[in-house]
């Protein structure tokens, strides 16, 4: 993004908790106009979903700054940055992309190249998340969606290096735009995705609501003329792209589309990863859905938070093979249990146990 004189600055973390907090440090819809890129709406998309007092984190980096170093971030200055910033109070992040004028566009698999090549990334970036006890998982902003639902990568079945596909279960794909607002916007910025939409509308939720749910999660706000109109990032109305959309979602991308007739406004697609679905004999899957991959980082979380005050404490061994007595591992087994069951009563989880090592 650009900085705003004795304002915004680059480079540095903020807290916001409601759009005021970003009027207060200059950021205006004619910020986004005068610029002609997308960060004010990023944020007033955030808390028409978010309720005010929702922590929203916010890091801008100048426009050269690729995608690529965003997210890999060897020196520990972009993402990583922030989240040590945050303190670990960041469980879902959304990364944007304005590219500076000047910036090539090109086509990878049906998608911007540069997010093409950021799916893989982001993974190793929750990976770097998970080392070092931050773990979050992460909406990517799928800018210029190349409209070929057809060819388009298949975010189900990416392909894995030397074979297989990957399993980028933190990951996911936004490509869904208010249509009206991109019009009043010209070249790089008409083929922006609403990343701040999204993120509120997770944020919003609790940890196992679906951000598509009909009851509840109409994006459309009239009064305020916001997502009166729904489109795809290559800046199409979704109602253009109708025999597209099965597809689109089959294979895992997240836009915002319409029931049609007995329901008004617009919902989003899913809450897709870019993971397999897979589902064995007994029910059990993996984390192809964004509520069971935010269950899972919360869990994660909650249980080291509870064992940690264990680590390094002198613990009774059984004299017959020096390991923990099974007295301690009775009474670990219980604090993490204790965990699962307050999971569980929440209805976030259906059953859980914990089993320590006894060495």
């Amino acid at each position: 993004a650009i900085a705003v004189t004795g304002n915004l600055a680059l480079a540095t973390t903020y807290k916001l908790l409601s759009v005021a907090d970003a009027e207060a440090i200059g950021l205006t819809a004619a910020y986004d106009t005068t610029n002609n890129l997308v960060l004010y709406r990023h944020i007033v998309d955030f808390y028409d979903e978010a309720p005010n007092g929702t922590p929203l984190y916010l890091r801008v980096e100048a426009q050269p700054t690729t995608l690529a170093n965003l997210i890999d971030d060897a020196t520990g200055v972009y993402a990583k940055k922030m989240m040590f910033d945050a303190k670990g109070e960041i469980y879902q992040m959304g990364i944007a992309f304005n590219p500076a004028a000047g910036y090539t566009e090109t086509v990878t698999d049906g998608m911007n190249s540069d997010v093409r090549a950021a799916i893989v990334k982001l993974q190793a970036l929750w990976q770097w998340s998970v080392d070092n006890f931050m773990e979050c998982c992460f909406f990517l902003e799928g800018r210029n969606y190349g409209g070929n639902a057809t060819s388009a990568l298949d975010l189900r079945a990416i392909p894995a290096t030397p074979s297989g596909i990957q399993d980028d279960h933190k990951v996911s794909i936004v490509i869904g735009q208010d249509y009206t607002f991109a019009h009043t916007l010209t070249g790089l910025a008409q083929k922006h995705a609403g990343i701040g939409k999204f993120l509120g509308s997770v944020a919003a939720g609790d940890l196992n609501q679906d951000p598509a749910e009909v009851e509840s999660r109409n994006l459309t706000r009239e009064l305020n003329g916001r997502w009166i109109s729904a489109g795809l990032s290559n800046h199409t109305t979704i109602e253009s792209n109708a025999s597209r959309v099965d597809t689109l979602v089959t294979k895992g991308y997240i836009f915002a589309d319409t029931y049609g007739s007995g329901v008004s406004g617009y919902r989003w697609s899913g809450d897709a990863t870019c993971s397999p679905v897979i589902i064995d004999a007994e029910g059990n899957m993996n984390e192809h859905k964004i509520t069971y991959s935010r269950t899972m980082i919360h869990l994660s979380r909650e249980l080291r938070s509870r064992m940690l005050p264990e680590v390094r404490k002198v613990k009774p061994v059984d004299p017959n093979n020096g390991k923990m007595a099974p007295g301690v591992i009775e009474y670990l087994n219980g604090k993490g249990n204790d965990v699962m069951e307050d999971f569980k009563a929440k209805g976030w989880i259906t059953e859980g146990a914990v089993a320590t090592d006894p060495d």
